[in-house]
């Protein structure tokens, strides 16, 4: 459901959460499994292997690091429901003893004292949005995107996609104690080692790139597709007032609902793990917003791309290497990748015959490149949500898979070669979850008729 995306970006906003990187890391992975994924039972190795650092099989008994910060988790919730979120129509819970949360309704709080909760609790979620704001940028009421009688229906997604969360929000997920994180277990394994050096090098901050979250809403409801050259020179805004009247859409929202800085969870949900591997490498990373990087950037130093090409232009600069694209499904409200270099008859294959949130299957496809001038290389992280994008990054730091990898590229070389390949993943509850290599290639140039 809409609503618990936006309590969760309100909570993780607020000054309780906001200032503890762990309880905030802690709490987006929490919300993420329960939200995204429709877990209900979540385990405390789990947590310190995933969200702490901890070893795979780390003695728990031992090491209280998930139940000390759970159980202040746990008291910062309730305060935040009695102050800043006091008005709060749902309420978020940690159990003791199952660390998944409960979302429940409530009414709102009356003469000061928090209500009773609900029974039932609240779950549905097709995905999570967050926004990354300008500091001291103002919050902006809820505008409806579209004119005539289907507004209830876009003023929902417009809804979700306007929930502001602070410029703090990215600055946390940046900025890290060396104190509050642990290396030992973070990157084991020669293999995986020779591939994060390709990325993350000593005295080499690596540039990572969110994606443009309203770009690709905009794209999906108007049909319009925007180029990597017309979101540079900012070109796309100019004809909105013609194509939003098109597309029933309000010409004044859509411009006010564009120049938003939004990026999706599951991509903001990387950038703490990928800042935790940097400094692995004794090295840093720099976020931007899609729309703030430029070409200079893109031909310069290690960079990683988030998103679809939908979502992140800048991986269209990219397109004569990668036969891997990702397709929107309007009846599912998903998107699946297709293969540009199959045949006709395959083109759809990997497209989901169920409701997305049904499904079991998620889809990632991941691409390591030279960057465009040859002076550093790219890293694309893409996938059908946020259990997918996590397999991949699991992926990426797992020494077998990545064993197996460059066995399939051939390469034996000291440095880990280029490639492009889809992996499929198995999100059911239990541990591990299995990530298959469905195909792999090197990223050679495309002949025109492929791209």
């Amino acid at each position: 459901m809409q609503a618990c995306k936006e309590l969760v970006n309100r909570i993780v906003a607020s000054n309780l959460i906001a200032k503890s990187a762990r309880l905030r890391d802690l709490f987006l992975y929490l919300c993420g499994k329960a939200l995204d994924e429709s877990i209900d039972d979540i385990h405390e190795l789990e947590l310190g292997h995933k969200v702490f650092g901890r070893p795979e099989h780390y003695d728990t008994a031992a090491d209280n690091i998930v139940r000390v910060h759970a159980s202040l988790l746990r008291k910062r919730l309730a305060e935040y429901f009695q102050t800043e979120g006091e008005n709060e129509p749902l309420v978020v819970e940690i159990p003791k003893g199952n660390y998944a949360p409960i979302f429940r309704k409530r009414e709102l709080a009356v003469n000061g004292k928090l209500p009773e909760l609900a029974d039932v609790p609240v779950f549905s979620m097709p995905s999570m949005t967050t926004e990354i704001k300008e500091p001291r940028e103002q919050m902006f009421p809820v505008v409806s995107l579209v004119k005539g009688p289907s507004i209830a229906v876009w003023s929902a997604w417009g809804f979700g996609f306007l929930t502001v969360l602070l410029a703090s929000l990215c600055a946390f997920l940046l900025v890290r104690s060396k104190n509050e994180i642990t290396h030992s277990s973070s990157i084991q394994g020669a293999t995986i080692r020779q591939f994060w050096s390709g990325i993350f090098q000593q005295g080499n901050p690596a540039h990572v790139v969110l994606d443009d979250a309203s770009l690709e809403f905009y794209q999906q409801v108007s049909g319009r597709q925007v180029s990597l050259t017309e979101y540079f020179d900012r070109s796309y805004l100019h004809p909105i007032g013609d194509e939003a009247e098109a597309s029933h859409l309000d010409p004044k929202a859509v411009q006010s609902f564009l120049l938003k800085r939004q990026s999706n969870f599951s991509d903001v949900n990387l950038v703490g793990r990928l800042s935790q591997t940097a400094e692995v490498f004794g090295t840093s990373t720099n976020l931007y917003f899609a729309r703030d990087f430029s070409f200079r950037q893109l031909k310069s130093g290690n960079i990683i791309l988030l998103g679809t090409r939908q979502s992140n232009p800048w991986i269209q600069a990219l397109d004569s290497y990668l036969a891997l694209r990702w397709k929107y499904d309007p009846a599912l409200d998903s998107y699946y990748p297709i293969d540009i270099t199959a045949k006709a008859q395959d083109a759809d294959k990997f497209r989901s015959t169920v409701d997305g949130s049904k499904t079991h299957d998620g889809y990632a496809s991941i691409a390591f490149l030279p960057n465009v001038s040859g002076t550093g290389n790219i890293l694309v992280i893409s996938g059908t949500g946020g259990a997918a994008i996590g397999a991949a990054l699991d992926f990426l730091k797992d020494e077998s898979s990545m064993l197996q990898l460059r066995s399939r590229m051939g390469s034996t070389g000291k440095a880990f070669p280029y490639f492009e390949a889809l992996l499929k993943t198995e999100n059911g509850g239990g541990l591990p979850r299995s990530v298959t290599i469905i195909l792999s290639r090197s990223p050679k140039a495309l002949s025109s008729s492929a791209s």
